[in-house]
Formats: C-alpha cells, sequence, structure tokens
C-alpha cells in the first residue's frame, strides 16, 4: 500500500513582511492539494515560516502562494516645522500622493511649537507620499527660523519676524560698519607707522653720510694743512741758507 504523501515546512519564505502584522493566509493549489493546509508565522526578518497540515492526494505539483501583506500606516512623525502656537488651533496637514488612499494625520502642536503627526487609515500602496502643513505662526522672540531656510514656508513666517529679522541684518550692518572703520583705522595707523619708519631710516642715513663727510673733510683739511706747513718750513729753510750764503760771501 502508497504511504500518503507528505510535504515539508519552508523557511525564509518571501521578504518584506512587518513582523506586527496579522500573518497572511496561505493558499495551495494543485490537482493532488487534497487536504494539504499551511500556516504562516512572520518572523523579525520579515520573512515567512510556512508549516504543512493534513496530506496531499498525490505527488503532483503544488502551488504554495501567501497573500499580500496589509499596508500600514506611516510611523508617527515629530519635530516638524516651527513657530506654531501650542495655544492655537493646530495646522492644517495636507497628504498628497498617488497611494494616499484613506490616511489621514492630526496634528499636535508641542510645546516647543513643532508639530507631531499621528497617521491613521491605510495607504494604496508603497509610493511616495508628501505632507505639507499649514496654520498660524507665533510671533515671538523664541522664532528662530531662518530666512535662509529652503525648507520654510511664506505662512511659516509673521510681518513681526520680518520686522525682526530687518532689525538684525541692521544691527549687523551697524556692527560690520564699525568693525571695518576700526579695521580702516588701524590700517591708516600701521601705514603712518610705516611710513615714519622709512623716513626714520632715511634720516639714519642721511646722518651716517653725514658723518663720513665730516671724517674726509677733516682728513683732507689735515692733509691740506699739513702740506701747507710744510712748504712753508721749506721756504724758511730755503730763506735762511740765502742768508747765510750772502753773510759768508761779504767777508
Amino acid at each position: 500500500v502508497n504511504g500518503l504523501a507528505h510535504v515539508a515546512n519552508l523557511s525564509g519564505v518571501g521578504s518584506g513582511y512587518d513582523p506586527t502584522e496579522t500573518a497572511p493566509t496561505i493558499n495551495i493549489s494543485g490537482a493532488d492539494a487534497g487536504s494539504l493546509a499551511g500556516t504562516a508565522t512572520l518572523k523579525p526578518d520579515g520573512t515567512v515560516d510556512l508549516n504543512f497540515s493534513g496530506n496531499a492526494s498525490g505527488t503532483g505539483s503544488l502551488s504554495v502562494q501567501t497573500s499580500n501583506g496589509i499596508i500600514q500606516s506611516p510611523a508617527n512623525a515629530s519635530g516638524l516645522g516651527s513657530g506654531h502656537n501650542p495655544a492655537g488651533a493646530p495646522p492644517v496637514v495636507t497628504i498628497s500622493g498617488a497611494d494616499k488612499g484613506t490616511l489621514i494625520a492630526t496634528p499636535t502642536v508641542m510645546a516647543n511649537g513643532t508639530v507631531e503627526l499621528s497617521f491613521s487609515g491605510n495607504a494604496t500602496g508603497t509610493g511616495p507620499l508628501a505632507v505639507t502643513l499649514a496654520g498660524d505662526v507665533v510671533s515671538s522672540s523664541s522664532f528662530d527660523r531662518s530666512l535662509i531656510d529652503l525648507e520654510g514656508d511664506l505662512w511659516d513666517y509673521s510681518i513681526a519676524d520680518f520686522e525682526s529679522y530687518s532689525q538684525i541684518l541692521a544691527e549687523s550692518r551697524a556692527i560690520n560698519g564699525a568693525e571695518q572703520n576700526g579695521l580702516n583705522h588701524d590700517w591708516e595707523r600701521v601705514s603712518g607707522k610705516l611710513v615714519n619708519l622709512e623716513s626714520a631710516y632715511g634720516r639714519i642715513n642721511d646722518t651716517d653720510m653725514a658723518q663720513e663727510m665730516t671724517e674726509m673733510s677733516k682728513s683732507m683739511l689735515v692733509n691740506e694743512s699739513a702740506a701747507k706747513l710744510l712748504a712753508k718750513h721749506n721756504r724758511i729753510n730755503s730763506n735762511a741758507l740765502l742768508t747765510l750764503q750772502q753773510l759768508g760771501s761779504n767777508f
């Protein structure tokens, strides 16, 4: 007598399943499916383990298919935007995208002016979705969004914010002007000192040249005086010899 056909259990089937969702349904098809049934167990890595019960009626080919998983709502988001008024109405949230489905978002304004979104409903697919916030913006000194923040929208700012930015800009320009004026003053002072140093260097060179010229003049004067004295001495000797010669001829 032939034994009943048995199907071995399978492990690590599929991928991308959420371990927290309901296990998918197992469909077995084929001429020899018999009383064979399958039970799915979701694993933390997103795969499925299949455990079979019952028996097939033969050894023919069978097809085992798991149903699609449930498309989960996006995880709650926090820290979105800034400057929203916690005491006022929360901003309007708009969700757009081809796979939006029945997905809706409930906003909650936190004490720091950011928004927390809680999602409910289900999307119809896994395509990208865009979430846009709109609403009142609180005007206070704690508002710190920069005007050059590319993620900011016009409604994220108030007139007071622009006035504050204008004041900050004016103060920054004043500080910049004062620093530039100080730098110009320092540059002029350093330039003046450089001119004075160059002038002092020139005067020192002139003094050294004058000292050398004085020494040379003294040397020339000494040499000339010595030459004149020597000439005078020679002339006196000549006159003395002539006088003696004349006296000698008279005797």
